[in-house]
């Protein structure tokens, strides 16, 4: 017994060492995977737009758009959301590109601008910032009271538009974009067009969790085991009152 204890503490110690080094080494592996990834991310922030802040940013973004399909699935939820979400992201970021790369929202606020020169006494560079507050107020006010208007929102729904369409049409009155710039913040409005739409389709269609995870039920074998239950049941009765009846 005295041999058997020092054997097993040799062993223990052994086993310790290794298991030991094999955490090491598994955390040494989780953390040059982190590294890769988050080093990434902040490459291509800065390799195509001029910043790792937008690394940061858009790789934050896409990891919580991994997220929140998985999270919807676990939940019941309905797989064309993420569909949904991801095809009118994709759309929204190459349609905002377009118009943000073209400047056509600032030329349209510099002419308009120009034109109210004459008749308004403001500082004429003011004037773009203006006119983009005004019509971005109006356009995205009225668009979603409209909205709104089918769900008995329409007055909050448009004084929020009012304001959230005043801070965006004076920035786009402002601002003068180049492809990268246009890029960068396009695509961060898709990643969180796309995470608002899969959360919002998600809601609406509802979650079946009972459907999510009735296939992890083995039906079938419960069933047969309640017939054999009662098969044994049966058997165990005939036997009994043959045994009695003796």
């Amino acid at each position: 017994m005295d041999l058997l204890k020092a054997e097993l503490a040799v062993t223990g110690h052994d086993l310790a060492v290794i298991l030991g080094m094999v955490v090491a080494a598994l955390c040494f592996v989780v953390v040059t995977l982190l590294l890769i990834a988050i080093g990434t991310f902040l490459f291509l922030g800065e390799w195509l737009f001029g910043s790792m802040a937008w690394g940061i940013l858009h790789g934050t973004m896409f990891l919580v758009l991994l997220c929140v399909p998985i999270g919807v699935n676990l939940a019941g939820g309905s797989a064309s959301a993420t569909v949904r979400g991801v095809m009118t992201g994709l759309a929204v970021t190459l349609l905002l590109w377009i118009v943000f790369a073209s400047n056509v929202l600032r030329d349209a606020a510099v002419r308009a601008g120009d034109s109210l020169e004459a008749s308004i006494g403001l500082e004429p560079a003011l004037l773009p910032t203006l006119v983009g507050l005004v019509a971005g107020a109006v356009v995205l006010g009225l668009m979603l009271a409209i909205v709104g208007s089918r769900r008995a929102m329409g007055v909050r729904l448009g004084i929020s538009g009012l304001a959230l369409g005043a801070i965006v049409g004076a920035l786009l009155g402002s601002v003068t974009f180049d492809t990268k710039g246009a890029l960068a913040v396009s695509l961060t409005i898709g990643l969180l067009t796309s995470i608002v739409v899969i959360l919002l389709v998600a809601v609406r269609q509802g979650f079946d969790p009972e459907r999510r995870y009735e296939r992890l039920v083995p039906r079938e074998s419960i069933a047969m085991a309640e017939e054999s239950k009662k098969f044994l049941m049966r058997q165990w009765r005939r036997q009994r009152r043959k045994v009695i009846g003796r």
